[in-house]
């Protein structure tokens, strides 16, 4: 058995801000899909047409970045965290094949 005594901070932050960015994206995706079909929808007039166009657009650039400002910094805080406790208990046992 191995066990995983440490991860490296900085390292895990880069991986959780691309997964995250990347969640990002599908999530603004889905936000863009849904405020342009609220664009072309002509029943609802309660938002200019413009601005659900616009919101739309600014979905796919902001939600991605946020995500990974966030994920970064939750994969940072997590991976320390882990390290302190990976200390006391000594680790994740894995077994590798």
């Amino acid at each position: 058995m191995q066990s995983i005594r440490r991860v490296d901070p900085i390292s895990a932050m880069k991986v959780s801000a691309v997964l995250y960015a990347a969640i990002g994206l599908f999530i603004g995706l889905i936000i863009s899909l849904v405020s342009m079909a609220g664009f072309m929808a002509t029943a609802s007039q309660d938002m200019p047409g413009a601005f659900r166009l616009v919101f739309g657009v600014a979905a796919i650039i902001v939600a991605p970045i946020f995500y990974a400002i966030v994920g970064a910094i939750g994969g940072l805080v997590v991976a320390a965290i882990y390290n302190l406790v990976a200390q006391f208990t000594g680790g994740i046992q894995i077994e590798l094949g």
